[in-house]
């Protein structure tokens, strides 16, 4: 009886710290703001413009089209912030930045699951 009552402890404990930490992982995605999805989307549209990757490009396009439709507008006063921290990130030590170091970053976001994801989603939804 001492076991069962033992295992049973266990297992509230173990649901008691897991449950709230798979909820938040679960719906992060969900809670996103529409500031958090621009600045990963803009990574890839900055990605297709200066390595000139037109499908990604395009995908990145439609993407930012469709977060910046309706109520979830940011407004161009964030949209600008957004593209001043992408030129920050691409761009860490300003002009002085080697072009090589800039192409690294770039080339990251261009091949990340995110980015290429965008891409697929593309291919796969039918034209507007």
């Amino acid at each position: 009886m001492h076991l069962a009552k033992d295992g049973k402890m266990r297992m509230n404990s173990f649901l008691k710290f897991t449950a709230p930490l798979a909820i938040s992982i679960t719906l992060y995605g969900c809670w996103q703001s529409t500031e958090e999805k621009l600045l990963k989307v803009g990574r890839c549209y900055k990605a297709g413009m200066h390595l000139e990757d037109k499908m990604l490009k395009n995908a990145a396009s439609l993407e930012i089209d469709k977060l910046t439709k309706g109520k979830n507008n940011p407004g161009s006063f964030a949209i600008g912030m957004l593209g001043q921290q992408l030129n920050d990130e691409i761009y860490p030590q300003g002009n002085v930045t080697p072009l090589d170091e800039s192409l690294k970053v770039l080339r990251k976001w261009q091949k990340s699951s995110y980015c290429q994801g965008l891409i697929e989603t593309m291919l796969r939804e039918p034209e507007r």
